[in-house]
């Protein structure tokens, strides 16, 4: 009966995921390059407003997690709420691509490795990787643990960095530093022979590839964590059009794609604690509908909490956002916007909906806002990764923009998290350049002081003075 309720507008939801590229071409999906911040957004939202509500249809809603389902209402709700917020998305992408269509910066000429990383940063992030990993392992052993017994592993683990101590978070923050200078190696070797496809070149980046995601994936079994790079790294062979072979491509998708569906169905049935949490099996079914965020996870959340009848009014975003800052987030963490859908669901671990939070907070004004502002950010994003052509630039942007998308799957909590944990390589690679760059241009100056002027040519019909 539910399916039938949500046929109308699960064939509205389809029809304007397609209608809104049609008419907006400058937030449409591109096969040039096939990867990019654009286009990783619109598989996204593929996936909430097509893939997801069509199985919901056919198959029924799943409750897996829930205590029980809501009304059809409440799921018509949640639809059409986050059809708002799409249609929010493209509109704002496509206007902020069309004001910047002029290309100021393809005039000027290219200046060849600007992006490229130095051997000393990738030696440094590799030595304050290892310490991360040390801290947190302590030993091989406790290493091997964690592969093979993920469950007792997390049960004796503390999880939770805003109750840390200062020493005990180090980790938290060193660890992603290993794939990093793995990352860097990686976009080195492409920067400085960008062309060749010898068999040792193609075996050696496909190892990169490897150790970035053995390194990437020894973080408390967070998706994101090797998800992210890894499609960044793929964005940037698409771009570049880097051939890594078929056997290359097959094994790289095949361990990203194995990594995700285990790691994804562990977390599913115990959490982030080991505790199990499903009530029922875990199946395929419930694999596309909890991570697609079906309709009923929103409406469920949207009905217990009275549709927003008392708008928070900001509250809600900016204890999410401050929850993750280690020892003084602590005091937010209980009036988050996870927290308050974790009571409601009654599952810790499952993250509250960017949707939710905006509504909550200023109903559906906030929904209008806050995708309006991501799909300016997008637009942004598209333009530069668009212009750049160096491979770790074209990288940084995939990553923010991959990092940025999952405000269309999660709430600000989860994107906070990324900007709190895994990229502080990347400050640290930014503020290395950022001092590279001041300092070569104050020795440029300095040159430029030191060659004396010489004296202007007369004009033309004149004399210089003292020849009369």
């Amino acid at each position: 009966m539910a399916g039938t309720n949500l046929l109308t507008v699960t064939l509205f939801s389809v029809a304007s995921y397609f209608l809104a590229q049609w008419l907006l071409p400058r937030c449409r999906f591109s096969l040039r390059p096939l990867l990019s911040p654009l286009n990783w957004f619109l598989v996204l939202y593929f996936v909430l407003l097509v893939l997801v509500p069509c199985v919901v249809v056919v198959e029924g809603p799943s409750d897996a997690i829930l205590p029980e389902l809501p009304t059809s209402f409440s799921m018509n709700v949640a639809m059409i709420l986050q059809l708002a917020g799409f249609w929010t998305f493209c509109g704002s992408v496509h206007y902020f691509r069309k004001k910047r269509r002029a290309p100021v910066r393809a005039s000027r000429p290219p200046q060849p490795n600007r992006w490229l990383p130095p051997a000393g940063l990738i030696v440094l992030f590799a030595v304050l990787g290892a310490i991360g990993i040390g801290l947190r392992f302590g030993s091989l052993q406790n290493l091997i643990y964690y592969f093979t017994n993920p469950q007792s592993y997390l049960l004796g683990a503390i999880n939770d960095a805003s109750s840390k101590t200062a020493w005990q978070a180090a980790p938290d923050f060193l660890m992603y530093f290993a794939p990093f200078s793995v990352i860097l190696l990686w976009c080195r070797d492409v920067a400085l022979a960008p062309r060749k496809r010898t068999f040792p070149t193609q075996f050696r980046r496909l190892l990169y590839v490897f150790l970035i995601g053995f390194t990437a994936s020894i973080n408390n079994y967070n998706r994101a964590s090797f998800v992210i790079p890894l499609a960044a790294l793929f964005a940037v062979m698409l771009k570049r059009r880097l051939s890594i072979g078929l056997p290359g491509l097959l094994a790289l998708v095949a361990v990203a794609g194995f990594l995700t569906f285990e790691v994804t169905s562990f977390r599913a049935t115990y959490g982030n604690s080991g505790e199990l949490l499903a009530k029922s099996p875990f199946t395929f079914n419930s694999f596309i509908q909890d991570y697609g965020q079906a309709p009923q996870y929103l409406g469920y959340f949207l009905e217990n909490t009275h549709y927003g009848a008392q708008p928070s009014m900001g509250s809600i975003l900016y204890h999410s956002v401050l929850a993750l800052v280690p020892i003084a987030g602590k005091s937010h963490r209980l009036q988050t916007g996870t927290y308050l859908y974790g009571t409601v669901i009654e599952r810790t671990d499952h993250p509250a909906l960017f949707i939710a939070e905006l509504f909550l907070d200023f109903s559906v004004f906030g929904v209008v806002a806050g995708f309006f502002l991501v799909g300016r950010f997008v637009a942004r994003l598209q333009d530069r990764f668009n212009a750049a052509v160096e491979p770790f630039e074209l990288f940084l942007i995939q990553f923010a923009g991959i990092c940025l998308s999952y405000t269309v799957m999660v709430g600000i909590e989860e994107v906070a998290q990324f900007a709190v944990f895994l990229c502080w390589p990347i400050y640290g690679f930014l503020i290395y350049r950022k001092l590279t760059k001041s300092r070569n241009a104050g020795r440029t100056r300095q040159r430029a002081a030191a060659v004396p002027r010489k004296p202007a040519a007369p004009a033309a019909g004149l004399e210089a003075p003292g020849t009369a």
